[in-house]
């Protein structure tokens, strides 16, 4: 890991949103909360994998290292809800091939996290305003990418829903309905973004995936001092 990088700048209901959203770790157990579930972890290792998978099954081999279990097929957007189904399947020790892992458990960000899975393999294979490639064409797409550029726009991607999904619940905008109407759209473009920018900064930069572990280190620092951040607000 590299020195300290500082918190970006962000708008105090952003911060309150992320430590609402991060608070639940202290009493929910680990492996189910914010930065520690079996769904986020999953994500943030498929992503970096989606290159070589892609590689793969150029090669005919479709499995996308045993997650599915036939041929992709000819839709890419169902391809990409059987990889969702399946990351759901294996966390509830269902999966036909992938054995469950001791940790593997739902939680309150599993919609969050396979929603960002499903946003990152789209945006990787090319799908523009809603039209979906070949699967084929979207493939190829995905092994052109960097793994670690996945991981980071698949991180982003789940935070910026986690803070949308609790922008919704706290309703901020029926109290204040003169918002600009971007507010929501904003959470994932700034905050979302700049925050994992932060984080995969101070990891050592390489071109293979970024391992889960240093993930889990740095993210779980840079919520930390966001809550200290925006406690400091209140004093």
């Amino acid at each position: 890991m590299s020195e300290e990088i500082p918190v970006p700048e962000m708008r105090p209901f952003a911060m309150s949103l992320l430590v609402e959203a991060a608070g639940n770790a202290r009493t929910t157990p680990q492996h189910r909360n914010l930065i520690f579930n079996a769904a986020f972890r999953y994500g943030v290792e498929l992503a970096g994998e989606l290159p070589t998978h892609a590689e793969n099954a150029a090669r005919g081999d479709f499995s996308f290292g045993g997650w599915l279990s036939d041929e992709a097929g000819d839709d890419f957007f169902v391809l990409s809800g059987r990889l969702l189904d399946a990351v759901e399947a294996r966390i509830r020790g269902r999966h036909a091939i992938l054995k469950k892992s001791r940790e593997d458990e739902p939680s309150a960000y599993d919609h969050a996290a396979l929603m960002a899975l499903g946003q990152t393999f789209c945006r990787a294979g090319e799908v523009r305003q809603a039209r979906f490639p070949t699967v084929p064409a979207g493939l190829a797409a995905i092994a052109r990418c960097k793994p670690r550029a996945l991981q980071q726009i698949f991180v982003a991607d789940y935070l910026g829903n986690v803070l949308q999904d609790f922008f919704d619940a706290s309703q901020i905008r029926a109290e204040f309905p003169s918002l600009p109407p971007d507010t929501e759209d904003t959470l994932r473009k700034e905050e979302a973004t700049e925050l994992t920018a932060a984080v995969f900064a101070a990891i050592t930069s390489s071109d293979h995936p970024v391992e889960i572990a240093p993930l889990h280190a740095e993210l779980q620092e840079m919520v930390g001092r966001v809550w200290l951040a925006e406690k400091a607000l209140d004093d």
